[in-house]
């Protein structure tokens, strides 16, 4: 089916719903479109250069330490 045929199909239902189901189509589109959460390649950078530091100044555990942790749940 070509996106002409598509947009007209879609089209043809959207006039048929209740608002309260565009709003529902709307939001099931927008999570297929929107990226929450997704950051620039600045800050991506940032986020990086600040864990390696916190790193470099000791602030981690090792994976036998977290075991250990996990161990008290």
């Amino acid at each position: 089916m070509s996106a002409s045929s598509l947009d007209i199909e879609l089209s043809q239902y959207w006039s048929k719903l209740t608002p309260v189901q565009k709003e529902s189509i709307l939001s099931l589109i927008r999570s297929f479109t929107d990226k929450p959460g997704s950051v620039s390649i600045q800050q991506y950078n940032q986020e990086l250069a600040e864990a390696e530091e916190e790193y470099k100044a000791g602030n981690h555990i090792t994976s036998n330490e977290m075991l250990q942790l996990i161990k008290k749940w």
